[in-house]
C-alpha cells in the first residue's frame, strides 16, 4: 500500500490571515473594545464641550447683565449726588428770589432809607459810572447813562437790605462765590463787595447778560430758575456757573433777577474720584458737549490734549483723534435728549461699557467708561475654571479609556488563552496519530464545541484503530 502524504494547506500570503487564531482572537476583541471606547469617548467629548460652550454662554450673559446692571447703579448714584449739589444751590437761588420779592413788597417802608440811603451813600466815579464805599457789606454798580431818581433809590434802598441775608448765604454754601441783584434799571448789587465799579466798564449793563436774558420772563415765562452756561471766572475760582431767577413785586411788575454764582471745583474733584474697575473713570458735559469735568485719565485713555479741550470748551471729533470711533459721537449725541443708558463700543482696541446718565437740574450728562475686561472678571475667572474642569474631565476619561482597553487586554488574552489551549491540545494529539499513534486521545473537558470536536476526533481515531486492527487480522 502506497503511503500518501496529506497536502498541506496552502499559504494564506494576507496579514491577518498569517496570524495565529490566537492572535486574530485577541487582536478582534480589542478592536470591538477599542471601537466602543472611541466611540462612547466621542459622545462623552462632544457633549461636555457642548455643555463646556452652554455653560460659558449663559456665564457670559449672566455676568455681562450683571456688570451692566453695576455701572447702572453706580451711574444713576453718583448723577444723583452731582444733581443734589445743584439742587441744593438751586435751593439757596430760590430762597433769594423769595426774599428779595418779599423786601420788594415792604418797598414803600424799606425804600425810605433808614438802613441805607442811595442818595448818600452813591458817587459817581470820573468816568460817570456810580460807585459805593467799599466799608458796605455789597458792592453797588449803575452804568454811566443811568440817573438816580427816586423810583430807583427807593428800590436800592430796599434791594439792600439782602446785607443781612448775602453774607449768610455765602458763609453756609462753600461752593457759592457770589450773590447778586441785576434791576430792570440796570442797577446791580453785588455781594461780596469787591468794587464792582472798579471791575467793569463803565457802560456796564446788566440787563445784558445771558443770566438775566434767560430769567426775564420773555425767554422765562415759567419764572423758573435757570442756569447760564459754565465759565471760567476771571477771579481764579476755575469753572462757574450762575443760577438765576426773576423777581416781581406784588402787582406782578418784573423788577429784576436775583442770582448767584458758584464754583464747580467740588463737582470736579467728585467726577474725578469716581472710579470704576481698575481703570475705568467719568467726565461730566453739558448739553452742547462742552467739558464741566474730565479727570488726567480720561485725555489720556482719548488721546485728547489738555490744552486743546479745555474745561469749558466743547468736545466735538474735530478736537479729537481719529482712533475715537463714531459710536462715541453718538452716545454724546443721544445724551441730548436726556437719555439714559448704556452702549459697548470699542476705543483703542480695546472694547469698553460706556454708561451715561442725565442730570436734570442742570441738563448735564454723567459718562462713565470702562474697559469690558474689568467688569467681567468674574466671568474670566468662572470660564476659567469651567475649562480646567473641561481639561480635567478629558484627562480623566483618557485615563479611563487606557485603563479599560488595558483590561480589555488582559481579558482578551485570558479568554484567547482559554480558548486556544483545547485547540492546540487537540492539535498535539492529531499531530501524534498522524505520526502513527493510534492510541493518543483527546482530552475532553465540558461540553463545548471545542469538547464536541474532540469526543468526535477520538471516535474516528478509534473507527480507523478497529479498521487497521481488522485488516491486520485477515
Amino acid at each position: 500500500m502506497t503511503n500518501v502524504s496529506p497536502k498541506s494547506p496552502p499559504p494564506n500570503k494576507g496579514r491577518f490571515g498569517s496570524l495565529s487564531f490566537r492572535a486574530r482572537l485577541i487582536i478582534g476583541n480589542i478592536s470591538v473594545a477599542f471601537l466602543a471606547v472611541a466611540a462612547l469617548s466621542y459622545y462623552v467629548y462632544y457633549h461636555a464641550q457642548t455643555e463646556n460652550a452652554y455653560l460659558s454662554g449663559q456665564l457670559d450673559i449672566s455676568v455681562q447683565q450683571r456688570a451692566k446692571d453695576q455701572l447702572s447703579t453706580i451711574s444713576t448714584e453718583q448723577a444723583n449726588a452731582l444733581d443734589n449739589f445743584f439742587a441744593s444751590a438751586k435751593k439757596d437761588i430760590v430762597n433769594l428770589g423769595a426774599t428779595t420779592e418779599k423786601l420788594l413788597s415792604q418797598e414803600t417802608v424799606l425804600g425810605s432809607g433808614t438802613y441805607w440811603n442811595a442818595a448818600q451813600q452813591l458817587y459817581r466815579l470820573p468816568n460817570g459810572n456810580w460807585d459805593n464805599p467799599r466799608s458796605d457789606a455789597g458792592s453797588v454798580f449803575m452804568p454811566a447813562n443811568v440817573e438816580l431818581n427816586d423810583p430807583l433809590t427807593q428800590e436800592l434802598n430796599t434791594v439792600k437790605q439782602l446785607d443781612f441775608v448775602a453774607p449768610t448765604l455765602l458763609k453756609s454754601n462753600p461752593d457759592a462765590i457770589a450773590v447778586y441783584f441785576g434791576g430792570v434799571p440796570s442797577e446791580t448789587i453785588y455781594y461780596p463787595n469787591v468794587d464792582l465799579a472798579s471791575l467793569v466798564p463803565p457802560d456796564f449793563d446788566i440787563t445784558k447778560r445771558p443770566w438775566f436774558v434767560k430769567a426775564a420772563p420773555a425767554q422765562n415765562p415759567s419764572r423758573a430758575t435757570v442756569w447760564s452756561d459754565p465759565y471760567l471766572d476771571a477771579a481764579q475760582n476755575g469753572l462757574v456757573i450762575t443760577g438765576s431767577v426773576p423777581v416781581f413785586d406784588p402787582a406782578g411788575n418784573f423788577r429784576g433777577a436775583a442770582a448767584m454764582d458758584f464754583q464747580l471745583n467740588r463737582i470736579t474733584t467728585l467726577v474725578s474720584s469716581i472710579k470704576v474697575g481698575d481703570t475705568g473713570y467719568a467726565f461730566l458735559v453739558d448739553k452742547d458737549q462742552r467739558l464741566i469735568a474730565m479727570p488726567p485719565a480720561a485725555y489720556a485713555d482719548l488721546g485728547i490734549a489738555p490744552k486743546s479741550v479745555p474745561l469749558g470748551e466743547s468736545l466735538d471729533p474735530s478736537k479729537a483723534p481719529a482712533s475715537i470711533p463714531a459710536e462715541f459721537w453718538a452716545v454724546l449725541t443721544k445724551m441730548n435728549s436726556g437719555q439714559s443708558g448704556l452702549e459697548s463700543i470699542e476705543i483703542n482696541e480695546v472694547k469698553r461699557f460706556v454708561v451715561y446718565h442725565s442730570i436734570p437740574e442742570v441738563g448735564y450728562n454723567l459718562i462713565i467708561i470702562v474697559p469690558a475686561e474689568e467688569m467681567l472678571t468674574d466671568s474670566i475667572a468662572a470660564k476659567e475654571q469651567i475649562a480646567q474642569s473641561f481639561r480635567s474631565t478629558l484627562l480623566l476619561s483618557g485615563f479611563l479609556v487606557v485603563v479599560i482597553l488595558l483590561i480589555s487586554l488582559i481579558a482578551a488574552l485570558t479568554l484567547g488563552n482559554r480558548l486556544v489551549r483545547p485547540l492546540g491540545a487537540l492539535t498535539k494529539t492529531a499531530e501524534e496519530i498522524a505520526g502513527g499513534n493510534l492510541e493518543a486521545e483527546a482530552e475532553v473537558r465540558g461540553q463545548d464545541e471545542i469538547s464536541v470536536l474532540a469526543t468526535a476526533f477520538n471516535a474516528m481515531t478509534a473507527r480507523l484503530r478497529n479498521t487497521l486492527q481488522g485488516l491486520e487480522q485477515r
